[in-house]
């Protein structure tokens, strides 16, 4: 009980008469005729009643037990003064008893006494006893050891201890809409809350030192390290905050929020991505330097439902609702992976890692890391990432920030080396390619996604605001392979004789014309990496079945080579005997005459790559 209602009581209370060693305590009740007759104004009651109710959070049966219970203690603190003192040891305080009723529909109030019926010689105290002959004055059925109640006076009360009841009903009323308000909010906790700024104070080096929020009943305040670097609020602005504690120390209630705490993101995710909420994507894991990057490990219970996918959403819908509220602080979403190995590399995105330096335990089925990291005392095992040469930038990110996430979500200490310089210093690594399929080996029932070890890759899947120059990098590298492509799609064809003729007339009268004639390759667009592949692999088998049938016509056009003069009506680059033995070798049995055996070598990737 507060101060104040402890001095109230203190003032109230009074001595009461000394009674002699050995002989009967019996409290007499103090009485004293007042003005008051318990009649209440049923209107002005009643509207009271509701506006307590809408700002207290309490029910209107709450309330009036508040009331009633206020106006007991006054009552009692008046008639017994001293045995309801606060520093009162008298064994009778916990047996004197009254009770306080609103009868006719709240339209007036009654006070009774509340004795126990005893016989006469064994009474000890009046203030709680009665003989069973006054009892049954009040009550014609009670008998020995029943309640019964004795209505009192009300008009006997005099007004101060209306005064002491508000008093009361006051400090209760606080105390009671302050444990259902903490109750409220506390059903709130690890979730998300919504504010209003009522005050913002500016910090002595920029940016904010404190902002002080509304949430209704309660207020809370954001301090410099619960903000991102890049928020600004103003007065009547509504800020999203994660709600991590409740204190009901002041009035109102005081919350504790942060909106730089890692499960602010996951949250916000949960929000935004249903299978989240229905557990069937799961968030393993999380790291995140606040306003900078954050990194999510998920997996999904589903194996028909892809998690990075899910986080994502349709035309990344989901996951722009996250990034939105975060401004501009960006997420990689990444797919969770038991083995460790396949963790860092998948840490490392928006990074490509081509290789890595592997402990021997990132391969042993019963290393079980997820166990051991708990342990306390463990040390972080040490790794080198190798990463495509130039950069070294994309790895590492803006002041370590990418890197360092990626050590604290895999809890290793990663380390990145280009891949020349790995090379130059011999760093034993393995490639990520052998990576995954000793993982494939070991744990045959882990899914790897397809692009995982591809170097190539036209931009990793799951960052979605990747850093420009790194985009650069990814085009320019995509602009190589579209080059290739086009070299070797172009393979020379021999030239039938009845084709020659318009030919020749062609070009003379491009010539006519005065233009020079010329041959246009148009490039195809910008392809998948896995059509581009499939496009390769086509014009391999072209470019073998195409050597294969130049090989038997150049056998007689080697013999006859020193015979051969220009023919007139003959392309530039041929003579006329040339396309004659053309013509009559370029038969349909030399087409079908193909032995794939013979030149079973140029299929090989392994020949393409001398």
């Amino acid at each position: 009980m507060n101060e104040e209602l402890k001095n109230e009581e203190e003032v109230i209370a009074s001595n009461d008469v000394e009674s002699t060693p050995n002989e009967v305590k019996v409290k007499k009740p103090r009485r004293k005729k007042g003005d008051a007759d318990g009649r209440i104004n049923n209107d002005s009651f009643t509207s009271s009643i509701m506006q307590i109710e809408k700002d207290s959070l309490l029910s209107t049966d709450e309330i009036i037990e508040i009331l009633k219970k206020a106006i007991r203690k006054a009552y009692l603190n008046y008639v017994y003064p001293e045995t309801f003192k606060r520093d009162s040891t008298d064994p009778a305080k916990d047996l004197i008893d009254a009770e306080v009723s609103f009868e006719r529909h709240f339209k007036e109030i009654k006070i009774y006494d509340i004795k126990i019926v005893t016989e006469e010689s064994k009474i000890v105290d009046d203030a709680y006893q009665i003989s069973e002959e006054e009892a049954l004055q009040y009550s014609k059925k009670a008998k020995l050891g029943d309640k019964v109640k004795i209505p009192f006076d009300f008009s006997e009360l005099p007004s101060k201890v209306a005064r002491q009841s508000q008093i009361f009903f006051n400090n209760y009323l606080l105390d009671n809409s302050r444990q259902a308000i903490t109750k409220v909010y506390s059903s709130q906790i690890n979730g998300l809350i919504e504010g209003t700024v009522t005050r913002v104070e500016e910090g002595a080096e920029g940016g904010y030192k404190k902002i002080e929020l509304s949430f209704g009943k309660a207020s809370g305040n954001l301090l410099r390290k619960d903000l991102l670097p890049q928020d600004r609020f103003s007065i009547n602005d509504k800020v999203l905050c994660y709600l991590q504690s409740v204190s009901n120390a002041t009035n109102p209630p005081s919350l504790s929020v942060s909106r730089s705490n890692e499960k602010f993101v996951v949250k916000l995710l949960e929000r935004a991505v249903p299978e989240l909420e229905e557990g069937i994507v799961k968030i393993v894991a999380i790291a995140r330097d606040p306003g900078k990057r954050t990194k999510i490990f998920v997996e999904s219970t589903d194996k028909n439902i892809d998690p990075v996918g899910a986080c994502i959403g349709p035309e990344n819908s989901r996951i722009r609702a996250v990034l939105n509220e975060l401004k501009g602080e960006k997420i990689d979403v990444l797919r969770y992976y038991e083995n460790k190995a396949l963790q860092i590399i998948e840490a490392m995105k928006p990074a490509i890692v081509t290789g890595l330096t592997c402990d021997e335990d990132f391969f042993d089925p019963n290393v079980h890391f997820n166990e051991i990291e708990q342990e306390k005392g463990y040390v972080f095992p040490d790794v080198t990432a190798v990463v495509m040469n130039g950069s070294t930038g994309v790895a590492i990110g803006l002041n370590g920030v990418n890197v360092r996430l990626a050590s604290k979500i895999t809890k290793t200490a990663i380390s990145v080396l280009e891949a020349d310089k790995a090379i130059e210093k011999a760093i034993d690594f393995k490639p990520v390619t052998a990576i995954k399929d000793m993982v494939k080996e070991l744990y045959p029932d882990e899914v790897i996604e397809d692009k995982f070890a591809n170097i190539n890759a036209t931009a990793p899947s799951i960052d979605y605001d990747e850093d420009e120059d790194f985009e650069d990098e990814i085009e320019a590298n995509e602009d190589d392979v579209n080059k290739k492509e086009v070299s070797e799609v172009k393979v020379e064809q021999p030239v039938k004789k009845e084709e020659t003729a318009p030919v020749k007339e062609e070009k003379e009268d491009a010539s006519n014309n005065d233009e020079e004639e010329h041959i246009t390759i148009v490039n195809k667009p910008k392809l998948g990496l896995s059509q581009l592949e499939n496009i390769l692999d086509n014009n391999k088998k072209k470019q073998t079945a195409t050597k294969s049938y130049k090989k038997k016509v150049n056998k007689k056009k080697d013999e006859e080579e020193e015979n051969y003069t220009p023919v007139e009506n003959a392309m530039p680059i041929y003579t006329e005997d040339e396309l004659k033995e053309m013509e009559n070798d370029s038969t349909e049995e030399d087409y079908n005459d193909f032995d794939e055996d013979d030149y079973s070598e140029y299929d090989s990737d392994e020949y393409y790559d001398k």
